[in-house]
């Protein structure tokens, strides 16, 4: 999807889906790799402790973090058994619907800018956000939103800590091995 950034790559993220319903489980273990899928869920963020080893001295480092998923209520393969060419040629031809996040929440830190080493400019901030539909005993998420080019320009001149925002926007994610 267009981010603001003025970049026309094809960009491939590998946003979390996590389950405990038995029957989204059954679902998601129909999918196979290349596979397109099409997720109806809810955008959950959750505290762990985020851990990285020394690659010099094998040394434990960990720090307190947050890992956002998408708990399905809905999951299905749109288009099954691909090869590698239509598999891309499909997410190419659907990116403005692909990997597509809604919420509306209220910013709980002020915005903030991020020093990188593009020219692009980039803000942070965080939002809190009200789940309606209940996962765990939380109810409500805390995910970091980062805005880039025009649409970082614009959330730092109009938004501030307790602004209410409608986040139209997609999901970045490194990956991660979740346990």
């Amino acid at each position: 999807r267009y981010t603001g950034d003025k970049s026309q790559l094809l960009t491939q993220n590998v946003p979390v889906i996590m389950s405990r319903d038995p029957r989204i489980i059954a679902q998601m273990e129909k999918i196979k790799k290349l596979d397109s899928v099409s997720v109806k869920g809810v955008l959950v963020t959750e505290s762990i402790k985020k851990q990285a080893f020394c690659t010099e001295c094998g040394q434990k480092n960990a720090k307190d973090g947050v890992i956002v998923y998408v708990a399905p209520v809905f999951i299905e393969s749109v288009h099954p058994n691909q090869s590698t060419k239509e598999a891309t040629d499909d997410l190419y031809l659907h990116q403005e619907v692909s990997n597509e996040v809604e919420v509306i929440g209220n910013l709980c830190t002020s915005v903030e800018k991020v020093d990188a080493v593009v020219k692009t400019p980039i803000v942070q901030y965080q939002v809190a956000i009200t789940r309606t539909y209940r996962i765990n005993e939380e109810t409500t998420d805390y995910p970091w939103v980062k805005c880039f080019g025009d649409n970082a320009k614009e959330a730092e001149k109009k938004l501030k800590k307790g602004s209410k925002v409608l986040i139209d926007g997609c999901l970045q994610a490194r990956r991660a091995l979740v346990h």
